[in-house]
């Protein structure tokens, strides 16, 4: 069984085929349109490209970058105000006139870290990190989501965790990858302090060269870990979960 897995994610929309009943995308291949206008009809006129791309008549999984809940975009921290209150689930299933399932994009790619990726194995409290342009959260206890968790905004004296240790400051100002690390960690300390985790796991930029970071980060109690599924887990989380919940509908 195969769905179509959909994700939003930075300046770009991922799309491939995802067989859900083994959790990876058909093959290592998928396609990728820009978008620079995020706005709702460049974001639909790519959903419609994708789906005549791919000739595709069945269940479509959606990774959004914002809070979402029962497909409706609650006040997303990094788009315009315009998407507050959508409901691009309902806006995406007219368009297509298919089945479509949209859900928070972060909570998406750590669902499927945490299934068949790094977090397949974890117990307790796990917090999923992805450190790129800016800091996407999820907290999960055992396989149960703590949904649209937004601990990037958080302010520690009066500075977002963003503002401190995302890969966009660490570019801005020229950090070297050993003092982004201690960025990074002191964002953990305070994550540490207020969710006491089992395991943390970093994903997004900061993989990119992880042996270069994530080996200097020390936490208090928590085993890190690097995301094993990187640019595919967001699609591949959206597909399977818009399977089993279509499978609740039938």
């Amino acid at each position: 069984m195969h769905v179509l897995g959909i994700d939003y994610v930075g300046n770009e929309i991922r799309a491939g085929l995802v067989d859900v009943e083994k959790g990876r995308l058909d093959s290592t291949e998928f396609v990728s349109f820009p978008i620079i206008e995020h706005t709702p009809s460049r974001f639909l006129s790519r959903v419609h490209e994708i789906v005549k791309l791919f000739k595709w008549k069945g269940i479509i999984g959606v990774g959004f970058p914002a809070p979402v809940k029962q497909g409706i975009i609650l006040r997303p921290p990094y788009l315009d105000d315009m998407w507050e209150d959508m409901d691009i689930q309902l806006m995406l299933s007219e368009m297509t006139d298919l089945t479509v399932f949209v859900y928070n994009g972060m909570d998406c790619m750590a669902w499927a870290e945490m299934n068949y990726g790094a977090g397949a194995d974890a117990k307790g409290t796990t917090v999923l990190l992805s450190v790129g342009p800016i800091i996407l959260s999820s907290i999960f206890f055992d396989k149960t989501l703590f949904p649209n968790s937004e601990l990037g905004i958080i302010e520690m004296n009066g500075v977002t965790a963003n503002e401190r240790a995302s890969n966009k400051t660490r570019k801005e100002e020229g950090l070297k990858r050993r003092t982004w690390a201690k960025r990074i960690q002191y964002v953990l300390d305070h994550y540490e302090d207020l969710l006491n985790p089992d395991h943390v796991i970093l994903c997004g930029e900061v993989c990119h060269k992880a042996d270069k970071v994530i080996p200097f980060i020390e936490t208090r109690f928590a085993e890190i870990k690097e995301a094993s599924l990187f640019k595919y887990s967001g699609m591949i989380g959206a597909a399977v979960r818009a399977y089993q919940a279509s499978q609740k509908t039938t």
